[in-house]
């Protein structure tokens, strides 16, 4: 079994995007127009998933993962909140024998599915998870920025935070390199954590993203049964140029 590329840094996930929730309100109006049920694709540790449960959505989630899951399971419970559901599964094979108002693939998350194979597999398998007037939220960053202002075959600083544990610090630092024929981008990542007592350990990952442009995109997801209903570039509902942070593209089923 080949090893889920998260699993060696899957305890400084939280520390990469625990802070991230520009986009939750943008899911939450989405699932408000559905009928509040959301699938949350790729949930890893749980973060957009605990967000929308928060506000009152039935949220099922889903990751390849256990790392990753093992830490949503193991959230302290707020009985305020209906916590979602947790369930381990590959976007490639999910049957949840059930449909939902929404499918969010998270910030790069469908990045992952590298093939041609993978992404048809993907995503007809969510839309066999729609409901008929349900809709699919895909959110990458601009590609256009990966090819044009990513810094290429260098060792770059990312951001230095207090964790994972007590009295610890990590500084994580990024190497990129783009093969342009393929549209992949590889990532290696650094995490460095200092002790309080000056001890330094690393732990390193690394990933095959691919980018994918919004004609071919749109594309792809009609010949998997979804029609592009709008294209954003950021969670503000700003229009998607050359110049955005990001490519947020909702697609619905088609009949």
């Amino acid at each position: 079994m080949t090893l889920n590329p998260y699993a060696p840094i899957a305890q400084f996930y939280d520390l990469e995007y625990g802070e991230l929730t520009d986009d939750i309100d943008f899911y939450a109006n989405l699932a408000r127009a559905g009928d509040g049920s959301v699938l949350d694709a790729g949930t890893g540790t749980g973060r957009i998933a605990f967000g929308l449960a928060r506000l009152g959505f039935d949220v099922t989630g889903v990751d390849n993962c256990p790392e990753l899951l093992a830490q949503a399971l193991n959230r302290p419970p707020d009985a305020a909140v209906k916590t979602p559901l947790f369930l381990p599964a590959d976007l490639r094979q999910l049957d949840l024998g059930r449909r939902f108002g929404i499918a969010v693939l998270g910030l790069n998350t469908f990045a992952h599915m590298l093939t041609g194979q993978d992404q048809e597999r993907a995503l007809l398998t969510l839309r066999q998870h729609l409901t008929p007037q349900g809709r699919l939220a895909i959110t990458l960053e601009n590609p256009y920025a990966w090819v044009t202002a990513m810094p290429q075959n260098e060792v770059v600083f990312g951001w230095t935070r207090p964790g994972p544990g007590a009295e610890e610090r990590t500084t994580m630092s990024f190497a990129t390199s783009l093969d342009l024929a393929t549209q992949y981008r590889h990532l290696e990542l650094w995490y460095d954590v200092a002790a309080a007592d000056g001890r330094l350990r690393r732990h390193q990952g690394s990933f095959v993203l691919r980018w994918f442009y919004p004609t071919e995109l749109a594309l792809l997801l009609e010949r998997c049964g979804f029609a592009v209903e709008q294209v954003f570039g950021s969670y503000d509902l700003d229009p998607f140029d050359g110049q955005s942070p990001l490519q947020i593209v909702i697609a619905k089923p088609q009949k």
